[in-house]
């Protein structure tokens, strides 16, 4: 009888060691520029982290690109027009050393050229143009949510689409946009971990950002 219970135990701790989490879903670019390659996917439960592998044409593999704690990762220093491979992982902590878990079916993205962002600037119509130098000049002196800033430039009168357009064409980190807010509330009032959160989330950041911007603080 003991034997055959150390088996089940044996067997069931076999079963829990190598068992994974999947792959995230939803492996995508959501901006692509000459020099940087933005990407994004889905949370996946239980993931403490997310490894980023892009392929290395010199030793034939995946290689460790950057580790994140968000659901996005911007990819920068590449080269124009030219065609990069990434695959992502979700990262289980143990201890202080990560366990990677299932990786994606590979995602192949090509950078674009000069010849690719003029057409794409003359594409733009004058209102989508104008919205993107307003919401850049916005992040250069204060922090926003995606959901603030596509406000903030709708109350300076650009219609919805333009303001979405321009929030969505434009190079910006919403986990450190989350971070200079939630140092900006501490820079002038005190706040629990709890009501920072629902502050930032109050914003317009997501749950996840939010946990993420005061985090950065010391929370």
């Amino acid at each position: 009888m003991l034997s055959v219970i150390m088996f089940i135990c044996a067997f069931s701790v076999q079963i829990s060691a190598t068992s994974k989490l999947a792959a995230p879903k939803n492996f995508k670019a959501v901006s692509v520029t000459e020099t940087t390659i933005k990407l994004k996917w889905s949370k996946v439960l239980k993931a403490d982290a997310y490894r980023v592998f892009m392929y290395n044409s010199k030793t034939d593999e995946y290689e460790t690109y950057k580790n994140v704690t968000g659901t996005n990762c911007t990819v920068k220093k590449l080269s124009a027009g030219k065609t990069y491979k990434f695959k992502v992982a979700a990262l289980v902590k143990n201890n202080s050393k990560y366990s990677v878990q299932t990786k994606t079916a590979k995602l192949s993205i090509k950078t674009k050229t000069k010849s690719d962002n003029t057409s794409a600037s003359t594409s733009q119509t004058l209102g989508q143009k104008n919205a993107i130098k307003k919401a850049e000049s916005y992040l250069d002196f204060t922090s926003f949510s995606r959901k603030g800033l596509i406000e903030q430039l709708e109350y300076e009168g650009f219609s919805n689409a333009e303001a979405t357009y321009a929030v969505d064409h434009i190079s910006v980190d919403w986990n450190k946009q989350a971070a200079k807010k939630a140092q900006s509330y501490l820079d002038y009032m005190s706040f629990s971990r709890q009501g920072l959160i629902d502050q930032l989330i109050y914003e317009g950041f997501t749950a996840e950002q939010a946990e993420y911007g005061v985090k950065s603080v010391g929370y």
